[in-house]
């Protein structure tokens, strides 16, 4: 449709993935339940699951694509190969999530928790990942063309061969920053802060 963004799929979620959600969407987040659930291989895309408590899902090869997940407890998920393109992120806790070779292009990570999480091979081309916590995440071999890192915490992040390409550090925090092997990322580093 002409107001769905680039990436992102206009299909609706099946009834009993719908129903599934809501179940796993309702769990308390103060009792550190550790179910997990697998919704692998499955469309979620656009879904509305804004504060839902779903850590410990699998998420492996869904499409995400612009699915509302701000606020949401997505602690110890596996986003392997996931889309989540245009995806709304904001204040998100991600902590430890497997993202490897997840699509993240726009998508908005503002302020989000994503510490020791690993990022291998993701692509964050123009995402906004200001002010978000990313404390030992693992970024090697990470697309971030463009991306928005103003005043993020990259404290102990593994950076090896990552594209930064027009990436805006500004004010980022990169005290203990490890394998600084991208000549790309030696050229953003001016106005960062240590």
């Amino acid at each position: 449709s002409p107001l769905t963004p680039p990436g992102v799929t206009d299909r609706k979620l099946d009834t009993d993935v719908a129903a599934a959600l809501t179940v796993c969407g309702r769990r308390n987040f103060l009792t550190h339940d550790e179910v997990s659930f697998d919704l692998s291989n499955t469309f979620l895309g656009g879904a509305k699951l804004s504060n839902a408590n779903l850590a410990h899902t699998n998420f492996e090869f869904s499409d995400l694509s612009g699915a509302h997940l701000s606020y949401a407890n997505l602690a110890q998920v596996s986003l392997l190969n996931v889309n989540l393109v245009s995806a709304e992120l904001f204040e998100t806790n991600l902590q430890s999530a497997n993202l490897i070779r997840a699509k993240l292009t726009r998508a908005n990570l503002g302020s989000t928790d994503l510490s020791e999480a690993v990022l291998y091979e993701a692509t964050l081309n123009i995402a906004n990942l200001s002010n978000a916590k990313l404390h030992k995440v693992g970024l090697s071999m990470a697309k971030m063309h463009s991306a928005n890192m103003i005043h993020a915490d990259l404290t102990g992040a593994t950076l090896c061969n990552v594209d930064l390409t027009n990436a805006r550090l500004n004010d980022a925090i990169l005290a203990g920053v490890s394998r600084l092997a991208s000549p790309i990322l030696v050229l953003c580093l001016v106005r960062a802060a240590f």
